[in-house]
């Protein structure tokens, strides 16, 4: 289990770094705010150590968002009795639909939160 990850460069104060600092293949951690533990060295000796990075530095984790019960019906199909012809076709191109699905969310919810949902 690693928890932890160690990155060497040069950075000088005040000078933006010329690319960012990206690490790949993180598996994140519990659904919630991050916190970072942040030391710098210079050469061998520390040089600065934040224990806890909190609140507007960090990131909100994303809980695991599960899609069920997905369906995809025609105006046709929810009106079987208007086109009883085409009632039962699948949706095609140009045709108006309506989607349906249901969320779980694997994260806490809070009022005013929003979602949103491109196409």
């Amino acid at each position: 289990d690693i928890s932890s990850a160690t990155v060497s460069m040069t950075i000088i104060g005040e000078v933006a770094l010329d690319f960012p600092v990206m690490l790949d293949d993180v598996v994140l951690s519990r659904p919630g705010r991050t916190e970072f533990h942040v030391l710098t060295f210079k050469e061998t000796l520390k040089a600065d150590e934040t224990l806890l990075v909190t609140d507007e530095s960090t990131f909100s984790v994303p809980g695991r968002i599960d899609v069920a019960q997905p369906t995809l019906q025609t105006i046709y199909s929810l009106q079987p009795e208007v086109y009883p012809d085409r009632a039962n076709f699948r949706p095609r191109i140009d045709d108006i639909a309506v989607a349906a699905f249901t969320l779980r969310f694997g994260a806490a919810v809070a009022a005013g939160d929003v979602l949103v949902v491109t196409a």
